[in-house]
């Protein structure tokens, strides 16, 4: 892109005596603009146009100024941002009008001679923005200041005559007259000063409008009035708005890319106070020390990032120093990215190379397609410096993935792509969230897409969408509550959000003292009243927080399971018999199954560590507690049918006993239950190798053949032809056939056992269930998605509506909201016999 080129006046019509813009003026409103929707129709107004820069030469241009877009529309959409950036730019704006009404005034009279030991004060470019507005309240100020200078001027010449005719002398008449033939330059004295500067420097005139008294910039020593003889300075220098004429001052200016992850908007300078503006009081014009003031925002704790200069050139002396160019082979980028990681953290490394590094690491990990080398480079870079980091990390996994044609990148896309989308909910960055589960859910319906990955990251991408209504609702909440904190409702929001949905309990605690639940309320008030490191005391918290689960909405119920698993945790087991451990474990283990149920798995990371499934059925197990091991995976696949757990833990027998027949069919039959057929076919042929010709792996293998030619299972034509030929050494062609039907289980010593005690008749299709997941396209938990349009303001100058389009989830109409249809391969989810 060309030097000269100006993207905020090309794209934005922001022209450069307007930069660096102010937030309102960035998305083109109305300074103090209140109306939420409007403000987000603007946001996406301009963000969508600057999209349109994001392919071709512009484009790192443009996702600069994207980003910052977002920060500009997180700050003015969030209640409390939004004050305090108000209260900010009032008060950079308020000391101008104070100064225009100097100017209307000095232009009516001689103004007083001033000697100036500072220069004049620089002018932002909100202020910039404020002489270009007109303001009716500033005219009227002006007009009023203008017609009290007047009169008082007419006073004070009237008084003057009057005493100069009462008291005149033949000695005055005569230097009249002398004064009438050739009058004095400059002759101005004491009494020819108008109006007298004694009368006004109050700084207040009638109805306490601020005449001449101006606030003093920080830095800056106020001026001191006039009240006696002139004495002789130099001119002051010219005022002017043009930032080129003020002496030695510039204008601001702010770095593109150093603002595109602000979340907040930069703490400025300290700021007088709205009473120093409006109300000096007589002192005021005594010279003194400005008053430390405490910023409107927060500091960022992590550094800042470095400025686009120095950012370049370091980037040009790094990529000259290792011969880094665009047609590097891949394998010199893979060598270059470690090696920049490891410079990155070495500590003698000066803040702008280090984080240079980072960014260079991270960018030719995206061109390799080494995602993980990627997001590590990404997360080190946002915890040392102030971006954001699951925008970052959404962007640059967009970037990774490119046209979408490369089969590997797709996947590793999908594979990451859901902790990337939880990164972002739990930082409430549901832009970047959308944004990557919608382009997820599109490439699962793509043929170049991973099926697999289909349902799971659509019920990602319908939570997303229900937390970021929720998550609307809270803001909502907490706006309320700063003009009544006692509102119960917006109590209860804030505090369900806070403990139910983020598991954040230090900050929501408090809100659900206020619940409208009395159970919950009542559990809460204990909790606030601290809890005692008593045993019996935490059993029946957490059987509290159990037993509220039973009623909730299902929304929350797995939060509420969270905290009563927290407080089962939380118990000291040596204080417990054993019937009162075994009793809590099975509990503990009970809730793990529960949460895995009602919540995405991606989105359990949002559950913190007090809610981590028992990804390992039994770490540490030895092979004396393989049968105990086997029992609970034969429980889990006949009784549960959770084919999941059933799995995990027929494979950590396997794992503890390479040879175990038994454990290679179960586990097989629980994989084929899962979806995953060619791994099913491989545990078998080991089986069989193991031993050939085993009466219940023949009849699997049988039922498996049998129900894919009959089209009920869909099998790659790869491993058809594996299947068939296990069939075969199986001796399934030769053998007879059983009576039973159903997939049979075998039991640890590989008997039979009694009649079809171990057979599986569950429908392939819906385990068992009865009915199936809705065909219907885009259907998820009985949902689909559509779009409403909605009213977010109306266009100044024609005065028609601006439409925004929102997209939104329906009832879908085949299952009828449902989810779920009947089953059309089974009765009642029993599988019948298979000829």
């Amino acid at each position: 892109m060309s030097g000269t080129r100006d993207p905020y006046y090309e794209w934005l019509g922001i022209p450069p005596k307007d930069q660096p813009a102010n937030h309102y003026r960035l998305l083109g409103l109305e300074i103090f603009e209140e109306n939420r929707d409007v403000i987000a129709a603007a946001a996406d107004r301009q963000m969508s146009f600057v999209k349109s820069y994001q392919c071709g030469a512009d484009s790192e241009l443009s996702q600069r100024i994207l980003n910052e877009l977002s920060a500009t529309r997180l700050c003015l959409l969030n209640p409390k941002k939004k004050a305090a950036y108000d209260d900010q730019l009032k008060s950079e704006l308020q000391p101008l009008v104070a100064e225009e009404n100097i100017r209307a005034t000095a232009t009516d009279g001689p103004a007083p001679r001033i000697r100036h030991e500072q220069e004049p004060p620089s002018r932002t470019p909100a202020h910039r923005a404020l002489l270009a507005t007109p303001l009716p309240s500033r005219i009227m100020v002006i007009a009023i200041c203008t017609g009290l200078v007047c009169l008082l001027a007419g006073v004070a010449v009237s008084f003057l005559l009057i005493r100069t005719l009462v008291n005149r002398s033949p000695s005055d008449e005569s230097v009249a007259q002398n004064r009438e033939e050739k009058p004095a330059e400059n002759d101005i004295g004491p009494e020819a000063a108008i109006p007298d500067i004694g009368r006004v420097t109050d700084g207040k005139g009638e109805g306490n409008e601020p005449l001449l008294e101006e606030t003093p910039a920080v830095g800056e020593r106020p001026l001191q009035p006039t009240t006696g003889p002139v004495v002789e300075s130099e001119p002051p220098a010219p005022q002017t708005t043009d930032p080129e004429h003020l002496a030695g001052t510039s204008a601001p200016t702010e770095d593109v890319e150093s603002t595109e992850s602000m979340l907040e908007p930069p703490a400025a300078a300290p700021i007088p106070s709205e009473k120093e503006i409006t109300e000096p009081d007589e002192t005021a014009s005594l010279p003194m020390e400005p008053e430390p003031t405490t910023n409107l925002v927060d500091l960022p704790k992590r550094r800042q990032v470095p400025d686009l200069d120095s950012r370049q050139r370091t980037k040009n002396e790094i990529t000259e120093l290792y011969g880094l160019a665009a047609d590097t082979l891949p394998s010199k980028k893979k060598q270059l990215c470690k090696e920049f990681m490891e410079l990155a953290r070495d500590p003698k490394e000066t803040e702008g190379r280090r984080f240079v590094f980072l960014d260079l690491s991270a960018q030719l990990a995206r061109d390799t397609g080494d995602a993980v080398a990627m997001l590590e480079a990404v997360e080190e870079i946002g915890q040392n410096y102030d971006v954001r980091t699951a925008d970052v990390k959404a962007n640059m996994l967009v970037q990774l993935l490119g046209t979408a044609e490369d089969q590997t990148r797709v996947m590793t896309f999908l594979k990451t792509s859901q902790d990337v989308v939880c990164d972002a909910v739990k930082a409430d960055d549901f832009d970047a969230a959308n944004r990557l589960s919608t382009v997820a859910v599109g490439l699962c319906d793509r043929q170049v897409g991973g099926k697999e990955f289909r349902q799971g990251i659509r019920d990602l991408c319908t939570e997303v969408e229900r937390l970021r209504v929720e998550y609307e609702l809270v803001e909502k909440a907490q706006s309320e509550l700063e003009r009544d904190d006692a509102n119960p409702d917006a109590r209860w929001t804030v505090g369900r959000w806070f403990c139910f949905i983020k598991n954040d309990w230090d900050r929501g605690l408090g809100y659900l003292a206020s619940a409208n639940d009395a159970s919950i309320r009542e559990i809460a008030h204990r909790e606030l009243q601290g809890v005692s490191v008593d045993a019996a005391e935490r059993i029946a918290l957490a059987n509290s927080w159990w037993n509220v689960a039973q009623n909730v909405d299902e929304d929350i119920r797995h939060g509420v399971l969270l905290r009563a698993r927290h407080w089962y945790t939380q118990i000291d087991r040596n204080s417990l018999s054993g019937f009162e451990q075994d009793k809590t474990d099975q509990r503990v283990a009970r809730i793990d199954e529960l949460v895995g149920e009602l919540r995405p798995g991606c989105l359990a990371l949002l559950d913190g560590p007090n809610a981590t499934p028992i990804s390992d059925p039994s770490p540490g197990a030895t092979p004396e507690e393989v049968p105990t091991l086997f029992a609970r995976g034969l429980a889990a696949a006949l009784k549960d049918r959770d084919y999941q757990l059933a799995e995990r833990l027929f494979g950590r027998c396997v794992d503890l006993d390479p040879n175990l027949v038994p454990a290679l069919n179960n586990r097989a039959l629980a994989s084929l239950r899962g979806g995953n057929a060619r791994q099913a076919i491989h545990l078998w042929e080991t089986a069989c190798n193991l031993a050939p010709k085993t009466d219940a792996i023949a009849h699997n293998l049988s039922l498996l053949s049998r129900l894919a030619g009959r089209g009920h299972i869909n099998l790659h034509s790869a491993t058809r032809k594996s299947l068939d030929a296990l069939a075969t050494q199986a001796g399934t062609q030769t053998g007879t056939r059983s009576s039973s039907f159903g997939f049979r289980y075998m039991p640890i010593d590989g008997s039979q056992g009694a009649s079809g005690q171990y057979n599986d008749t569950a429908c392939i299709h819906c385990t068992g269930l009865g009915h199936v997941p809705c065909p219907a396209r885009g259907c998820s938990r009985g949902t689909v998605g559509s779009t409403r349009n909605e009213v977010a303001g109306r266009n100044p100058v024609t005065g028609q509506a601006i439409v925004k389009i929102v997209p939104i989830r329906v009832p879908c109409g085949n299952c009828r909201g449902q989810g779920h249809v009947d089953c059309p391969h089974c009765s009642n989810g029993t599988m019948g016999r298979t000829p």
